[in-house]
């Protein structure tokens, strides 16, 4: 996957929650309005926004059938409108699964470059063409502008940085490659802002003018063939991803070939973009709340728009029968293991330009009468769609599931997470899982003790590092929430001697109710 790690700013429940990296296996824990959902609320308002934001609102907080954030000041941390929303990718700009969407040119050799040239006139070893790190982190921060065009009040991007997070560039302290930031200005006079406070009323906006800077790419001060930081700007595509704009014009707007510092950043910058964009359609999203089980799915044109937005494009795919041998008998098998039916099958009765109309039964595998799916239980249909979307997930996608315990007995749940990882070991998926199931995360910890201790006979090859576990939480009194890593050790139980207090009795309740 493209990217592999993410980070929020102010937003929300959030002041920071440090980097999150996304495993093969992500698992969110915490109890409710804990900040589990922030993360997830977060991903879906950037994807919406590559469709739905423009250049006057960069970020689409409301769309039809996709997430609701309201605006900014419902969005921002503790609702303060001074501060800035911050949105941090990690990327992998050599590495990547489907090439053919990648488009742009390698710079990281161009970067290397440059950053030996550095080391060789401080008299140190360069970087070796084989041993060079590929993970870039890019940068993007948002504010409300309070008199904003023709003042209107309106959100604004602020700044846009790109940071090496190297060993060797951390000990030379140089790891911001390029930052260009916009300067917060107060409008009111002494006299005003004292009549401002009395009224709770205060008056800001953001320059127009761009600030570049970089801390270690100097060659536009010196080189006449390079644009100096002053002729260059920022401008957005797809609402809040960046690019360089060169005022003067005489720089072509893309040069993959390119050595001067405009041209490296300004590719830098297209790389982030094809990957980012990329790994934001690829999400999959399946809520908390699934379709209720149908004795006959009638679905017209405008029902079937609204399902593919609620990430339903894998379960319409089986109603319309649209799977093939292998994945129909994937999709069995976990039937099987997990709903304990022999088989589901989709009989699809109109499949058209005015809709869809099917019924899903289930072989019971004892009887010559098959019962719908909505006759064997809620637990069962509401886990159906998840096998389904489990089972077609495309590789490289993130696959992110709410709370896929719902209604499930405790054997299921462990069940499921075995679906989890089998599918994301050999599809390769990502799944990013916002759970409170306790069976789930030790059906976890089981798999990745019997691969790191290499017992024999089991088939699902979980490493340490496939899976990452996240517990949230909030401090007693505290409006803002934290997120904690718990590393899972080679016996599979995590460390907990960081652990904070509010995880001792998460999974506890029921003992200490004994």
């Amino acid at each position: 996957m493209t990217v592999k790690a993410i980070r929020l700013e102010n937003f929300m429940a959030f002041k920071d929650t440090g980097w999150i990296e996304l495993r093969p296996i992500t698992l969110l824990f915490g109890r409710n309005s804990s900040g589990k959902s922030v993360v997830i609320r977060a991903l879906r308002l950037l994807k919406q926004s590559l469709d739905y934001g423009t250049e006057k609102e960069p970020l689409a907080f409301v769309v039809d059938e996709g997430v609701d954030l309201e605006n900014f000041k419902t969005t921002v941390h503790r609702q303060e409108l001074k501060s800035i929303i911050t949105f941090r990718f990690r990327c992998d700009l050599v590495q990547d699964i489907n090439e053919e969407l990648i488009r742009t040119s390698n710079p990281i050799d161009a970067l290397r470059n440059r950053i030996n040239q550095q080391l060789l006139q401080a008299r140190r070893e360069p970087i070796p063409i084989d041993d060079t790190p590929t993970i870039l982190d890019l940068s993007v921060s948002f504010a409300w502008d309070q008199r904003g065009e023709e003042k209107v009040p309106r959100v604004v991007p602020v700044a846009v940085q790109i940071d090496c997070p190297w060993e060797i560039l951390k000990e030379q302290e140089q790891e911001t490659i390029f930052a260009a930031e916009r300067v917060f200005e107060d409008l009111a006079s002494e006299e005003e802002k004292q009549i401002e406070r009395d009224e709770q009323q205060e008056s800001w906006t953001w320059s127009e003018e761009w600030f570049p800077w970089s801390e270690f790419l100097k060659q536009h001060e010196i080189n006449d063939d390079d644009l100096h930081w002053s002729s260059v700007s920022i401008e957005y595509e797809n609402g809040f991803l960046p690019r360089l704009v060169d005022l003067s014009g005489k720089t072509p707007r893309d040069d993959p070939d390119s050595t001067t510092d405009f041209g490296l950043v300004n590719n830098l910058l297209g790389a982030f973009r094809e990957r980012i964009e990329l790994f934001l359609r690829s999400i999959e999203y399946f809520g908390p709340i699934r379709p209720e089980p149908r004795r006959i799915y009638s679905l017209d044109q405008f029902e079937k728009r609204r399902w593919h937005s609620l990430g339903l494009d894998a379960f319409i795919r089986f109603l319309s029968e649209d799977v093939d041998d292998e994945e129909r008998e994937e999709i069995n098998r976990w039937v099987n293991h997990v709903i304990i039916g022999v088989a589901a099958k989709a009989t699809k009765y109109y499949s058209g330009d005015l809709g869809l109309m099917a019924q899903i039964y289930i072989d019971e595998g004892n009887s010559n009468f098959d019962p719908n799916l909505i006759d064997v239980g809620f637990g069962a249909s509401q886990a159906f769609p998840i096998i389904v979307q489990s089972v077609l997930a495309k590789p490289g996608s993130l696959v992110i599931i709410e709370q896929p315990e719902l209604h499930l007995h405790p054997g299921a749940q462990a069940r499921l997470a075995d679906m989890f990882i089998e599918s994301a070991l050999s599809k390769k998926p990502v799944f990013l899982l916002e759970t409170h199931s306790e069976h789930l995360l030790l059906r976890v910890q089981t798999r990745i003790a019997e691969t790191e201790n290499q017992v024999p006979g089991h088939l699902l090859k979980l490493k340490r590092d496939d899976a990452k576990i996240y517990f949230m939480y909030r401090k007693k009194g505290c409006r803002c929430s934290s997120i904690d890593e718990l590393p899972i050790q080679k016996t599979g139980y995590l460390d907990l001697s960081k652990a904070p207090p509010e995880y001792d009795d998460f999974f506890a309740d029921n003992l200490l109710e004994s």
